[in-house]
């Protein structure tokens, strides 16, 4: 290599370095463009920023994970199940995108496929309640009522503290024909101050 093709290439590399440190530097703007955006409920205005990250780097599998919640604010479902699959494509190591697409796919009654991703975050993180309360009412969804309650009552044993675990089990039970535990499941509900509690009770507690 002679000396001016040396020079070039130096010449080169510092301009793809001080591309890179560009690029870097505004995509640090435009997250933080994002989060303020996000910070006053203008899901819409964080997107397109989140957009724009995503433009300067495809692979950025945060970006990804962040516009998906943007698009589940504004209950476009479809489009945050689109983002968080693209994000699980670029890095699958993390459970809890599997557990966010789940979420995702529930509200936007697939319930098949919300309980296929609760599956294999259960496979990674077997103690996480939250994925058995979700997976368990995509099953009563499906009408799979004694697999749901089963993911419940694990739900509740995980973690015993969540209003709606006692709601959701009390009503799979009044399905059973176990009024006086599902009673008892409406009371802890209206002890965690759970919403509407009253009127639980009232219907099914008298």
């Amino acid at each position: 290599m002679d000396i001016n093709q040396s020079i070039k290439k130096k010449i080169l590399n510092f301009l793809l370095f001080l591309s890179l440190v560009g690029h870097s530097q505004l995509k640090k703007e435009l997250n933080e463009c994002a989060v303020e955006c996000a910070d006053k409920k203008d899901f819409k205005c964080a997107i397109d920023y989140f957009t724009r990250v995503i433009e300067i780097n495809p692979k950025d599998s945060i970006a990804y994970f962040d516009r998906a919640m943007m698009k589940e604010y504004l209950h476009d479902y479809k489009g945050a199940i689109d983002d968080y699959t693209k994000e699980i494509e670029i890095d699958s190591s993390n459970a809890d995108n599997f557990f966010c697409r789940g979420i995702a796919y529930y509200h936007f009654k697939k319930y098949k496929e919300a309980i296929k991703d609760f599956n294999k975050m259960l496979s990674r993180e077997s103690g996480n309640a939250d994925a058995f309360y979700y997976r368990g009412l995509s099953k009563k969804e499906l009408k799979n009522f004694n697999s749901a309650l089963f993911d419940l009552n694990k739900a509740i044993e995980l973690n015993g503290t969540v209003a709606n675990y006692y709601l959701n089990r009390g009503e799979l039970k009044i399905k059973f024909g176990k009024k006086d535990s599902a009673c008892k499941d409406f009371k802890v509900f209206k002890d965690l101050n759970g919403e509407n509690a009253k009127y639980y009770l009232k219907q099914y507690c008298k």
